[in-house]
């Protein structure tokens, strides 16, 4: 958690997977992060804006994998 004094994270997941083919699978989605410390004001400097989105993506080849995340 993001606050020394402590908080929750709540973590949203969404996403598919699935087969293209005899030998390629893909798997893609989004994780959104939500942290309660956003309203307990934990820095008078900081807006306290903690939550972000992460989109990822990969795909398996084979015996190759390959991912990405994109994210904060």
């Amino acid at each position: 958690n993001a606050n020394l004094a402590g908080g929750n994270e709540l973590d949203l997941i969404a996403g598919w997977s699935g087969d293209l083919g005899d030998s390629v699978n893909l798997d893609d989605g989004a994780i959104y992060f939500i942290f309660s410390e956003d309203e307990e004001g934990v820095d008078d400097s900081d807006d306290g804006d903690f939550d972000y989105l992460e989109l990822y993506a990969g795909i398996n080849i084979q015996n190759f994998s390959f991912f990405m995340g994109f994210g904060r």
